[in-house]
């Protein structure tokens, strides 16, 4: 009885692997038809539909047919990205985020564009300087703390500078408000177009696939762009620029087709490549990802690629560094920074944040009075601190180059996540000079005792080294490139 049980269940589950090998040579043939379509950009829309279609069938057949073998989904979490991306038209704003002058969420949003997808065939819509939308605002939200004394321009919260929430998703939500704002008030902005999601997409990213693939020739420039130029390039005519003008437009939009010409000359290994150097800027938050899609936002949250601010275990000490370049200038591309915690009995009594500004003082000087951009690359940053909610701060001090200490003003307030986590908010504000060093010693009063550390990286810096001590003595070091929650 008993081996004529197990002869039907492996009579079975041979069936349902037969069953599972033609659903995937179907879904192969599926996605062949559907690139051939994507790449040859058809417009065949009942086409592309009823391809797309095919997909999300053929690969739901094959989930439901192996979650019979193994019982559990073989991938939910590719179920949910193909069932929004396949099944809907959807619109992403893409925020290019400056990284050399730093925000909250990875640097100062200069330049935006919107990718379209219809039914999963993208579209790349021409990259615009986000002055052709900040010139249309007209009501403006109050500003918060930090914002409001540095960058509201007494106005308010300004789109260009709604990125000031290190949560991604609360910065995002501000970002839709104030566009739908806009847009309804607006002649050249359209109010009925939804904005399901939006891209925050870091200079470092661009830096990183310039590495990769190599220079790369623009039909209307002398100099290819490369790693190392494309900012300065960038910035090249940047005194003749002013609030919405097209030539930073106009360079980047020769950049991106002539960056999308020579991606598309990539051989099968070469996309694979190109796959996983996107997976590493996920991974490092050089690109972070909002959907306005609830189920989808929880799954960019889970796989860390939401931008998210959360504890994941309450006994450790918990520590998020999170600055804003509030100087109007490109600094942060030469700007370096160490963490450094001193413990006794295993309760951190002193965080000390040391700051190298590389800068060279600049020899041209701003004469263009409709360019706001400062006239020095001295490092002035809204400095905030994300901590346990139980951390009491004792006092904060600056120690410079010439050993001279001096005290620092700072506010501390509760701070909720969107899934009501609370932490201690510490804020005040630092200036560090070109070519000086700065140490910020933070005293903590009161603390508890832990046996690890949880420590989120910021968008927009590429690595910290971290050292921690033990009575003054050197326990541990490392270089923080992602977050390193427990």
């Amino acid at each position: 009885m008993v081996k004529k049980i197990i002869l039907i269940l492996l009579g079975l589950t041979l069936f349902i692997l037969l069953i599972n090998v033609y659903s995937i040579f179907a879904l192969q043939k599926n996605v062949k038809n559907y690139l051939s379509l994507n790449l040859t950009k058809s417009e065949n829309e009942e086409l592309i539909e009823k391809s797309a279609k095919k997909i999300i069938k053929n690969y739901q057949k094959i989930n439901k047919n192996l979650k019979k073998i193994i019982f559990k989904d073989f991938s939910k979490d590719l179920d949910i990205i193909l069932s929004h991306f396949l099944s809907e038209k959807i619109n992403y704003l893409v925020l290019l985020q400056n990284s050399d002058e730093l925000r909250a969420t990875g640097g100062f949003t200069g330049s935006y564009f919107f990718l379209e997808f219809s039914h999963g065939i993208f579209r790349l819509n021409p990259i615009q300087d986000i002055y052709t939308v900040a010139g249309q605002q007209n009501n403006f939200p109050q500003s918060p703390a930090g914002h409001y004394e540095y960058l509201s321009e007494g106005k308010g919260l300004l789109i260009q500078d709604a990125n000031w929430w290190p949560e991604l998703a609360t910065s995002a939500q501000n970002i839709i408000s104030l566009w739908q704002n806009i847009a309804n008030d607006s002649p050249y902005l359209d109010k009925d177009k939804k904005i399901d999601g939006i891209i925050f997409v870091n200079l470092n990213f661009i830096e990183n696939l310039l590495a990769w693939i190599g220079p790369v020739q623009l039909p209307d420039y002398e100099t290819p762009i490369n790693a190392d130029n494309f900012a300065q390039v960038a910035r090249s005519d940047r005194l003749n620029f002013f609030a919405g003008s097209r030539e930073k437009a106009n360079f980047l939009n020769h950049s991106k087709v002539a960056i999308e010409s020579q991606l598309s000359e990539l051989n099968n290994q070469e996309k694979l490549d190109f796959l996983n150097l996107i997976l590493e800027n996920l991974k490092n938050k050089n690109i972070q990802i909002y959907s306005q899609n609830p189920e989808l936002q929880e799954l960019w949250e889970k796989l860390g690629f939401g931008g998210q601010l959360i504890r994941k275990n309450p006994s450790n000490f918990y520590f998020y560094n999170v600055e804003s370049n509030v100087g109007i200038n490109k600094a942060n591309a030469l700007i370096d920074r160490e963490f450094h915690f001193y413990q006794n009995d295993k309760q951190v009594q002193q965080i000390v944040i040391e700051f190298i500004n590389r800068n060279e003082k600049p020899i041209t000087i701003n004469t263009n009075p409709e360019l706001n951009m400062a006239n020095h690359l001295t490092y002035v940053n809204y400095q905030r601190i994300y901590l346990a909610p139980e951390v009491k701060i004792k006092q904060i001090q600056t120690l410079n180059d010439n050993k001279e200490l001096k005290s620092v003003e700072f506010s501390t307030q509760p701070h909720f996540n969107q899934l009501d986590q609370e932490f201690l908010e510490l804020s005040f504000l630092v200036s560090v000079p070109e070519q000086n060093r700065l140490k910020v010693l933070i005293d903590i009063e009161q603390n508890f005792i832990h046996d690890h550390f949880e420590i989120q990286k910021q968008s927009g810096i590429n690595q910290i080294p971290v050292y921690f001590y033990l009575d003054q003595k050197l326990e541990e070091n490392w270089t923080l490139t992602r977050d390193r929650l427990e």
